[in-house]
């Protein structure tokens, strides 16, 4: 049995993971948490991981977390509200030491999730594919960069088995209530989210259990070795249609009147430099007015051709699953 190490295994992609291999029956799970981690997601599992507490700001935290580890999946990561330095100190110093560590040791396999945000999207409708520059326009997806900087480096210099997973947004159960698509879904179901005017931009997305799929896919297909891959739904939609099929899901209602987007984006920037000046974190990701009109779109082609993958879910699947579990846990 392959014992596995998750970082970020408390947070809502890391548990799902959790509970996915120990369901398979085929994997001892190891998981890196802080002292301080809300434990709430795997609180149903805690008896069956193997739960080791530090911190990966500390090399020999990260040693002895390694001992005895098959597999590493570095899910860890400051999301996209955050300081410079706390994505450099968090982001890409920790994924620094943790990979050379890892490589070090020899580990079977190595799988780091990037991010769609490596790119910086477009005006006019364009897919991704894994052949294009990046073009981050985020601190959080020049982070993602830095970090697979190290990676392929990692890789020429010592063949480190490092994997690249570049998810677009992810969506599905045991998602955050203050953040995500689990907070429009809540708002739009709450009748309080004001749709922008333009809305006919085309986004990729990826439902949970899809993204586990990919992940279990390269953990086991040694084609994937070494590679970098874009995930998503097969489907891609516009946010009007994505706002739409919510409003049918929840019942909700359908606002008529637009909020003109020049004027959502000059409130942003108000909000977003009064924080600063203020020194504290807007209570919403940097640059979500662009990411909710730009178009945001990649293909998995490459991963279902190289590894034969395709997601078990559909979007209308994976955002009615989404849903109903929005509405049980919100009675």
């Amino acid at each position: 049995m392959k014992k596995v190490l998750i970082t970020g295994a408390t947070g809502f992609i890391g548990s799902n993971l959790a509970k996915k291999l120990l369901s398979l029956h085929s994997y001892s799970v190891r998981i890196f948490v802080r002292p301080d981690s809300n434990l709430t997601r795997i609180q149903g599992i805690k008896q069956k991981l193997d739960i080791f507490t530090g911190d990966l700001c500390k090399k020999e935290d990260i040693l002895k977390s390694l001992k005895g580890v098959d597999m590493l999946i570095h899910l860890a990561s400051i999301l996209k509200r955050g300081w410079h330095q706390d994505y450099e100190k968090y982001n890409i110093q920790v994924s620094r030491d943790l990979f050379q560590q890892a490589a070090k040791q020899k580990l079977q396999k190595i799988i780091y999730l990037s991010s769609l945000a490596v790119m910086k999207g477009t005006r006019s409708p364009y897919i991704y594919t894994e052949s294009d520059p990046v073009s981050p326009k985020t601190l959080y997806g020049r982070s993602k960069i830095e970090v697979e900087k190290i990676a392929q480096d990692l890789v020429r210099r010592q063949k480190a088995n490092i994997i690249i997973l570049r998810p677009p947004a992810v969506y599905g159960e045991e998602d955050n209530f203050d953040r995500g698509f689990i907070r429009l879904i809540d708002m739009i179901a709450r009748n309080s989210f004001i749709p922008f005017h333009d809305m006919k931009n085309f986004m990729s997305l990826i439902y949970i259990g899809n993204l586990m799929d990919a992940i279990l896919t390269c953990m086991k297909n040694r084609k994937a070795d070494q590679k970098t891959y874009f995930v998503a739904d097969r489907e891609i939609f516009t946010t009007r249609e994505l706002y739409r099929l919510v409003i049918r899901l929840t019942a909700g209602r359908e606002k008529k009147w637009r909020a003109p987007t020049f004027s959502v984006k000059i409130l942003e920037a108000l909000l977003e430099n009064t924080a600063r000046v203020f020194g504290y974190l807007p209570n919403f990701p940097e640059d979500f007015v662009d990411d909710m009109i730009c178009n945001y779109m990649c293909s998995s082609n490459k991963i279902q051709s190289e590894l034969g993958w395709k997601p078990p879910f559909t979007l209308q699947e994976g955002f009615t699953r989404t849903v109903y579990w929005y509405q049980q846990t919100r009675k």
